[in-house]
């Protein structure tokens, strides 16, 4: 087994390693920002180990990779902070590029993509056409995780996990991504801003039971595509926001509305809905259901 040892910012990408079990970078120098820059191919398990451990120093550290094919799940990190990055770039081509078990950078170019950000707090960016990000674990979406579909129409988030795995997204950046699609039993919550017209406007269910939850003070679902949705199964969960006089809107599926302590205004529409006010002086209407 090798050792790549970093001291100053190099382009190792056309070189010849073999067997590297360890990349030590050894800058000092908070000031400076260090770059070790490979190419995907070379992470095969001969070139550069699938195990590699990467070793950061008590300066300023970028491992950065680029390809078509990156997985970072298995990179071993030690001594790696907050001031370190890992940047993957994708190609102009569909890429396939999963991260690491910290925060990762992910660029996919102008490709159709598929990202798995994997565990950290990502900061993700599909590029150009239409993107898919995929989600194994709650455990891998992070408070301040950054999300961004770019330029495509119909990009998308793709969420696995049971019954007792929830997304929470309201902590978390998403513009640019279109539809989040379900392949398991999973919940998602959202704020009211992350949905409708420049966000997410389809959720598209499977054969199990998922729920839908939006926050906010001001939410309508009456835009919203519900595609392969079981009307009575499948849930949609609409709250208002803590405290705050909140105007709750749903749309022809069957919807369960909860109010705040403030002044709501809650009207159901279609469906056979459940309306709880709360607290305060509410005004509410079932509408057709």
């Amino acid at each position: 087994m090798s050792t790549i040892t970093v001291s100053t910012s190099f382009d190792y990408s056309a070189l010849a390693v073999i067997d590297v079990s360890l990349i030590n970078f050894t800058n000092t120098d908070l000031r400076v920002l260090v770059t070790a820059k490979f190419a995907a191919t070379q992470f095969d398990n001969i070139h550069i180990l699938d195990d590699v451990t990467i070793n950061g120093s008590t300066g300023r550290n970028r491992i950065e990779v680029g390809g078509a094919v990156v997985e970072g799940a298995t990179w071993q990190f030690t001594n790696w902070s907050a001031n370190d990055v890992v940047l993957i770039n994708g190609t102009h081509n569909a890429d396939l590029l999963g991260g690491t078990m910290v925060g990762d950078r992910i660029n996919g170019g102008s490709g159709e993509d598929e990202i798995l950000g994997g565990l950290g707090r990502d900061i993700l960016d599909g590029g150009a056409q239409n993107d898919t990000f995929r989600y194994q674990s709650a455990a891998e979406l992070v408070n301040g995780e950054s999300i961004d579909g770019g330029t495509g129409a119909g990009d998308l988030i793709v969420l696995e996990g049971d019954s007792n795995t929830t997304y929470k997204f309201q902590k978390c950046t998403v513009v640019n991504v279109e539809v989040i699609q379900f392949e398991g039993g999973a919940q998602v919550e959202l704020d009211a801003s992350q949905v409708g017209a420049g966000g997410v406007t389809e959720f598209i269910s499977n054969l199990q039971v998922n729920m839908v939850t939006i926050i906010g003070q001001t939410v309508s679902t009456a835009g919203l595509a519900f595609t392969s949705w079981t009307d009575g199964e499948d849930r949609i969960v609409v709250k208002a926001q803590d405290g705050v006089d909140s105007v709750l809107t749903g749309g022809g599926l069957q919807e369960l509305f909860y109010g705040s302590s403030g002044q709501d205004t809650i009207s159901g529409m279609g469906g056979n809905d459940i309306i709880i006010g709360g607290a305060g002086m509410d005004t509410l209407s079932g509408g057709d259901g």
